[in-house]
């Protein structure tokens, strides 16, 4: 990483993307300053004791960030993904990098991509990245290759290169955040699930955001974009040699989890995965792969994962979706679209849908999505930061502080209704760290909270 034992890494943001490299860095001997916004003492507890550690340092502070740094010639800077080209230090930093001969800001993909040959298969888009991935996965090792999944899915790539273990294949999920910062890093096999404005609060603009998610096709053998009639970007003004389109080719079968969708993610994973193949693929073997796919493959948790459905009550009947992983308005409409399971076909319920989280600081207006909302929705609830700007766009809904007001009032609106049958779909739509911790955190106190009502709705 270094060109020699003069220069020092700098690394911004305390993601946990940058853990493994820190590790790898003090292993290797190399001089590392941290840089994050807080309190050090909160954030730099495990890794001030690390012996090649210069020390843990605010980043906000962006003067004395600078001045532990401009002695030395070399720098090279770890950008943790979460960290924006638009914080006040990093802006700075940027300049000094564009003006300094050595002075170079680099990620844990490049890193981890350097230290490797394993083959790679790469998967972006705004939403069904982590449910492809998956998919791949499962195919791999259905089909007996040996595969590391990692990247934005939560195992930083860095893992499956440093473990020791040998692997036929690494499997990525990458990024806006991550593919933004990469130039030498190069996949073998890559796709783009799909794409529409996302990450307001992180990137600049919509193009900003585009050709991040683009480079992941540089100098691919293989590259796919899917050409969806749902994107908002015309993928079609690719040429045909930097990207390699197509359309759902299976019919007659099932997902055993709800969500049409999941056929455009089956059949990137499908094309990605035979490509990886390629003249050794048998194909009776590949068939069976995919066939044991459709029957017992489990997407990620809190993806439309159904929570409760049944009676609560004599000819009353509710069915409860957590969604909590959908953090983008295209994934609420694709919740509200994939009500095409038995409860929804014979019972025709009420529709009440629950969103909120964290506000982006743009792209954040209901607008665009309000008419949609309207037609597959009876009643809507948004709940933390984002519901009172949501409220604004939708006077319709309801707005509440937290998860917790939202379900007391939920109660009662069941209560009191005269309907016979109710189907709740959280989906927030948004992200999750105004309140929790990740949509996984989320996700588990929808659960607790959404389990209570049933309780107190079945003991009425």
């Amino acid at each position: 990483m270094l060109k020699n034992n003069k220069g020092v890494l700098a690394f911004l943001g305390a993601g946990i993307s940058n853990r493994p490299v820190w590790n790898y860095a003090n292993k290797e001997g190399l001089k590392f300053f941290n840089f994050s916004d807080g309190d050090p003492k909160e954030w730099g507890k495990d890794i001030s004791s690390l012996e090649h550690c210069l020390g843990c340092f605010d980043l906000k502070d962006s003067e004395n960030v600078i001045n532990k740094l401009k002695i030395f010639e070399e720098v090279v800077f770890i950008k943790s993904p979460g960290m924006p080209f638009h914080h006040p230090t990093v802006g700075k930093i940027c300049d000094l990098v564009s003006a300094k001969k050595d002075w170079s800001i680099t990620g844990e993909i490049e890193i981890a991509y350097a230290l490797s040959k394993t083959p790679i298969i790469a998967v972006t888009g705004t939403n069904g990245k982590t449910t492809t991935v998956q998919m791949i996965k499962f195919l791999a090792d259905n089909y007996g290759v040996k595969s590391f999944l990692g990247g934005n899915i939560g195992t930083p790539y860095i893992d499956g290169v440093l473990d020791g273990k040998r692997y036929d294949l690494h499997i990525l999920e990458l990024s806006s955040f991550q593919l933004e910062i990469v130039s030498a890093f190069k996949a073998d096999y890559s796709g783009i699930i799909n794409f529409s404005f996302h990450h307001g609060e992180h990137h600049e603009n919509e193009q900003q955001y585009l050709e991040a998610k683009l480079r992941i096709f540089k100098e691919s053998k293989f590259a796919a974009g899917f050409l969806s009639a749902d994107s908002e970007y015309p993928f079609q003004t690719l040429s045909s040699d930097e990207v390699f389109s197509f359309k759902n080719s299976f019919s007659g079968k099932s997902f055993c989890f709800p969500g049409d969708f999941n056929w455009n993610n089956f059949y990137l994973a499908s094309l990605l995965f035979e490509r990886f193949l390629g003249d050794l693929v048998n194909h009776e073997k590949f068939r069976i792969s995919q066939e044991n796919l459709l029957e017992s493959f489990r997407p990620a948790p809190y993806r439309l994962q159904q929570v409760f459905q049944g009676e609560i009550s004599q000819n009353r009947l509710l069915q409860i979706v957590n969604d909590s992983k959908s953090t983008n308005f295209n994934s609420v409409l694709a919740a509200l679209n994939s009500k095409t399971d038995k409860f929804y076909e014979y019972n025709s319920p009420q529709t009440i849908l629950i969103m909120g989280g964290k506000l982006r600081g743009q792209n954040d207006s209901i607008t665009k999505i309000k008419e949609e909302i309207n037609k597959k929705t009876s009643f809507v609830y948004f709940f933390g930061e984002a519901a009172e700007s949501l409220k604004n766009d939708f006077s319709a809904g309801i707005a509440k502080n937290s998860l917790k007001e939202v379900i007391k009032d939920l109660r009662e609106l069941i209560q009191n209704s005269q309907s016979k049958s109710f189907q709740v779909i959280f989906s927030p739509g948004f992200p999750s760290f105004d309140q929790y911790k990740n949509y996984i955190h989320r996700g588990e106190e929808f659960d607790k909270l959404a389990t209570v009502l049933v309780e107190e709705l079945v003991e009425e």
